[in-house]
């Protein structure tokens, strides 16, 4: 697209780096190319997320239905952007106080779907929980028998976990996470301790490892769980407090139905909320720029003819067939760009700037570009802030030592009264979350076999086993696909 221009910059940065002034202004060019190809990937990014959203995902049967109900206010939220493509087409530059509001209104909007994202993840790690017991008690009723020895079974599972050193620790918390839950509670606080206890560039990034444990563990320590979509919690509750004691397998066959169906609506809402959060990340890169739609279109003139199918598209003039070919299509042409993007970073890269004057090179326009284009690079990859680890010295390690004790008194405080299959499934969650400790790796065969040894039943370690070859596959799976949320639900289906 722009190759002429880029060796043109090349020659500058990179062969002429005596000459301070022309480098400052070839870097000065460099970053308005890059805010340009910014806002053309912005701009293509809305048009695929809007027709994924209200033509793939909201196509869904229930879905829009079931958003209803649970919480109006997100329905009206996702009515709000429907056409949102067609505002921006003709978008012209307006006053810079309605702008502000615009962009004003639009973060708290973000924020109301980043804690409704975080609701939804609470919703959706306690009802896996529940299929997580139900899968496990309905082994009990597995009727399939043991086509291989359990050595041999084990030595499948050494060859996976060494296969790839790289990923060594990695396989071993995709294993015991798919096995009975074999450790004592001093054992496995003392797991988690040696799991969490390294070296910490900044006391964010020590938190950050332990509310996702916290919130893995016990969904319902997130923020506004309860509050926010009222009836999925008061139906985890009802599915919680279940009496499986003397349960018939048809009603843990029922219960485990019911839970799946709730874990799928959950998802849709996730993955909705999440396009929408997409959609108002880039609305925001849109609104802060001072580019007008007629230069992001006379940048990438394919923008036009994307307007016009996406109009077709909105009146429901084409099959979902034809849609999906569109996205595909959208989607190329919005990974050429990335490359072209790509592009221009390598020539920053490719400076050497300890042979020049950095005073010289970098000016307040520079730093103001800098600046820019780093948050619109948080926008585009749509993070949160939340956690923004500075890089700092290492904290200390009795720092560590105390945020770990207070996490294994909190699951000890939880875990003392609760249901001991829920306990039980919740350890083991945790045990594919916790980093495996450096000499785990020596003992992993043992829980392996002792995890085994507890069943007594030739059915239940039959299935147990087929869950481990299962989760193995869904490993290898998710590794090679970008489906995430279809991958979990595939998780939860099959008791992994």
């Amino acid at each position: 697209m722009h190759h002429d221009e880029i060796q043109k910059l090349k020659k500058i940065l990179i062969e002429d780096n005596n000459d301070e002034t022309n480098i400052s202004r070839a870097l000065k060019e460099v970053f308005k190319k890059q805010k340009s190809i910014i806002m053309t990937i912005c701009v293509l990014e809305l048009i695929y997320e809007s027709v994924y959203l209200y033509d793939i995902i909201l196509k869904r049967s229930g879905v829009l239905k079931f958003i209803k109900n649970v919480d109006n206010q997100l329905y009206v939220t996702v009515e709000s952007y429907r056409d949102v493509v067609s505002r921006i087409r003709h978008y012209r530059q307006i006053d810079m106080k309605i702008r502000d509001n615009i962009i004003k209104t639009l973060q708290e909007e973000k924020d109301k779907l980043e804690a409704d994202l975080e609701v939804l993840f609470g919703y959706f790690v306690e009802a896996r929980y529940c299929s997580d017991v139900f899968n496990d008690k309905l082994k009990i009723f597995n009727q399939n028998e043991i086509n291989i020895s359990i050595e041999e079974f084990y030595d499948k599972i050494k060859e996976f976990v060494f296969e790839n050193e790289d990923e060594k620790f990695e396989r071993i918390q995709e294993v015991i996470s798919a096995i009975p839950f074999a450790l004592s509670r001093k054992r496995f606080f003392d797991y988690m301790k040696s799991g969490l206890i390294h070296e910490y560039a900044g006391y964010e990034k020590l938190l950050e490892s332990i509310f996702e444990i916290e919130e893995n563990f016990y969904g319902k320590l997130v923020e506004g769980y309860g509050d926010k979509f009222a009836e999925i919690a008061n139906k985890i509750d009802e599915l919680q407090t279940l009496d499986l004691k003397n349960a018939a397998k048809d009603d843990l066959d029922m219960y485990l139905k019911e839970t799946i169906l709730l874990l799928s609506k959950i998802q849709d809402v996730r993955e909705i909320v999440y396009s929408l959060i997409r959609i108002v990340n880039r609305l925001l890169i849109f609104y802060k720029s001072d580019k007008k739609i007629e230069d992001i279109m006379h940048e990438e003139p394919k923008i036009k003819i994307f307007f016009d199918i996406y109009s077709s598209i909105y009146e429901e003039r084409y099959t979902k067939k034809k849609v999906k070919d569109f996205l595909k299509m959208l989607n190329e042409n919005i990974s050429n760009w990335y490359f072209e993007l790509y592009n221009y970073n390598r020539l920053l890269s490719d400076v050497n700037y300890l042979e020049n004057e950095i005073d010289t090179l970098i000016d307040e326009d520079i730093l103001n570009d800098i600046e820019v284009l780093a948050e619109y690079e948080n926008l585009m990859n749509d993070d949160s802030d939340e956690f923004d680890d500075i890089t700092g010295d290492i904290i200390e390690g009795s720092i560590v030592e105390d945020e770990i004790n207070n996490l294994v008194s909190m699951i000890d405080d939880i875990t003392k009264f609760m249901n001991p299959d829920y306990r039980k499934v919740r350890m083991r969650r945790l045990l594919g979350i916790i980093p495996v400790p450096g000499n785990f790796e020596n003992e992993f065969l043992n829980y392996l076999k002792s995890s085994l040894e507890f069943e007594t039943t030739s059915n239940v370690k039959a299935a147990i086993m087929e869950s481990v070859d299962k989760r193995i596959k869904l490993y290898k799976d998710m590794k090679n696909s970008k489906l995430l949320y279809e991958a979990l639900l595939k998780n939860v289906k099959e008791g992994l």
